[in-house]
């Protein structure tokens, strides 16, 4: 019996011990795995932070092109972006103002390839209040993007620093190059006026933009905007770039990215902040 009961102990204690050993291993698998899984889920990615911020430029870059056709005679030239005068024309009537580039891409002095364009409708005169304004595109590509889509602008009056602000609604697509995907760009932005309105030239008309957005990825996964402190948008004559603010970027499945486009200098550099890491970008 004694014999018996020292190998049945023998055989127990084995048992527990493999027991052990298996929870011990299976434990540390898991947390292998988990580690690993963590690692390869940790984000990296700008790419929605960039295409958000190439939507902001190309549909402001759109009003101020209008606003300075706007200005022209039929038959001009849209001078701040044709530098040879000889690849845009602007048509006029009464309430109305088309911009075309040409109908192949032509470098303009921003240092951004167009081509198709911009259409222009209003009511009235730019800094009344309540005019409107609407503009449209016919095949208009910037850096070969195709841009899309309805912008309205309404003059809302002067704020309490006595500058004139007007509300922006952009229902825009853009069709992105070598890809076949569209990123959906719908915004409800501010867009102050902070310089330049006591003058009739466009080229000193400097703004302020504050608002959100949201819209689809070029995958067709969601993406929210909004700003938090107001960017700066100097002339297109001044200056290619927007040059300062800070925004929030929200993509479906993913964490804030904060985009900082820096302190006024005009330079495509900005950086993004994703989970305390900060990436160097360069905007388009």
């Amino acid at each position: 019996m004694k014999i018996n009961f020292r190998l049945s102990l023998v055989k127990t204690t084995q048992v527990r011990n493999i027991k052990v050993i298996g929870t011990t291993v299976l434990a540390f698998v898991l947390l292998v795995s988990l580690f690993s899984s963590c690692v390869r889920e940790r984000d990296f990615d700008t790419t929605s932070a960039e295409e958000n911020m190439w939507a902001l430029f190309a549909y402001n870059d759109a009003i101020d092109i209008a606003n300075e056709g706007q200005s022209l005679a039929s038959g001009d030239n849209l001078y701040s972006y044709d530098p040879t005068s000889t690849f845009t024309t602007i048509t006029r009537s009464s309430n109305s103002a088309t911009i075309a580039f040409d109908t192949v891409n032509q470098l303009c002095n921003d240092g951004r390839y167009r081509r198709g364009t911009i259409n222009l409708s209003y009511t009235g005169n730019y800094k009344d209040s309540g005019e409107t304004r609407t503009i449209t595109f016919d095949d208009y590509y910037i850096n070969d993007d195709k841009i899309q889509g309805t912008i309205t602008i309404t003059g809302m009056g002067r704020n309490t620093d006595g500058h004139m602000v007007y509300a922006v609604v952009t229902e825009g697509e853009i069709a992105v190059k070598d890809t076949m995907g569209t990123y959906v760009f719908d915004a409800t932005l501010d867009r102050t006026q902070t310089a330049g309105a006591s003058t009739i030239v466009w080229g000193d008309d400097a703004y302020e933009l504050t608002g959100r957005s949201q819209g689809n990825d070029i995958y067709n996964n969601n993406i929210a905007m909004r700003i938090i402190t107001p960017i700066t948008k100097l002339p297109s004559v001044l200056c290619n770039h927007l040059q300062s603010g800070t925004i929030e970027v929200q993509p479906q499945g993913h964490t804030f990215r904060s985009i900082n486009l820096g302190e006024g200098n005009c330079d495509a550099e900005a950086f993004v902040t994703i989970d305390t890491k900060q990436h160097a970008i360069m905007l388009k």
